[in-house]
């Protein structure tokens, strides 16, 4: 079966299952990197909001031999699951009073975003860019969110230093920001692994574990590698390492610390970090082949 026939497959058996009624659509959006996804939304009578469920990693797994009612089936199951609570249509978040304690940021490679940078607005950073998104809503399964488009700032008619001023504001309270040693989040990836929870480790091999390396993310563990733009945090493990480090773009989802030593080759960290992106880090994942190095006497981050 091609792909677009699993598409249109997978589409007819959900609306087969929840009733002529309810709304079931297929539709393909840019993500992070220039990637697309296809996705599949589950639209019940009255309600105006509802999460997309991507299809591309199931069509690998109907490839490696999974039937496709055993992937119907937990497609329902993760719809199932969604809280069924009231969300609030996406036009109402046209309204920048209704909007703004939504509003969040987070970190893309700039360069290989290009295509999607057009269509909203974003801060260069290095060559990284700062963009913005509506958390609507989230839940063990996942995040609901929205990317704030150029359509949004015409309806709110506010500034980007604005919009940047309130994620700012808004990210740490609501992906706060936590910074544990390689060991440990290895080990809570691997206890998250056992019972079935757990996201694949992003981290230097075995070979690179002699050098002391601390991960930075956030609770969520999702676009955690914005934690390096929050207040405070880069100047307090500044403090507790002694001086200037090095930041590892391990994924969007979290960076790597490691405090600066002299013998410690840039090259090498530079190579190390390709590799890990080449091998390691999904396409939709990566966020850049540089290493940074935060100064502690100027409180900047350039890259090597």
């Amino acid at each position: 079966m091609q792909y677009n026939q699993f598409l249109s497959c997978i589409q007819s058996n959900i609306q087969a299952s929840v009733g002529a009624d309810t709304k079931v659509s297929l539709h393909r959006t840019l993500k992070n990197n220039n990637h697309y996804l296809d996705g599949l939304t589950i639209l019940p009578p009255g309600e105006t909001i509802a999460p997309t469920m991507y299809l591309n990693a199931y069509y690998q797994d109907f490839l490696d031999g999974m039937p496709l009612a055993h992937i119907v089936r937990t497609i329902l199951e993760l719809y199932e699951r969604f809280p069924r609570r009231q969300i609030t249509g996406p036009e109402q978040f046209l309204d920048f009073e209704k909007a703004c304690s939504h509003i969040a940021y987070r970190l893309i490679h700039f360069d290989s975003n290009r295509p999607f940078l057009t269509q909203c607005p974003h801060i260069p950073k290095l060559d990284l860019a700062i963009t913005f998104f509506l958390l609507i809503d989230s839940s063990p399964d996942g995040e609901m969110t929205i990317t704030v488009t150029q359509e949004h700032m015409n309806a709110w008619g506010i500034s980007k230093q604005l919009l940047y001023e309130t994620a700012a504001r808004n990210t740490p309270l609501l992906y706060p920001c936590c910074c544990l040693s390689l060991e440990q989040m290895i080990s809570e990836l691997r206890s998250k692994e056992q019972d079935g929870s757990g996201c694949q480790v992003r981290s230097p091999r075995a070979k690179d574990s002699l050098l002391p390396m601390y991960v930075l993310t956030n609770q969520r563990r999702i676009n955690g590698a914005a934690c390096i733009l929050y207040d405070h945090v880069l100047q307090d493990f500044s403090r507790s390492a002694g001086g200037d480090f090095f930041i590892l773009p391990s994924s969007i989802h979290e960076t790597i610390l490691i405090p600066c030593r002299e013998s410690m080759p840039t090259d090498a960290l530079n190579d190390m970090v390709k590799e890990i992106n080449t091998i390691e880090v999904s396409p939709l994942d990566r966020l850049s082949d540089h290493v940074y190095r935060y100064s502690a006497q100027t409180e900047e981050i350039s890259i090597c």
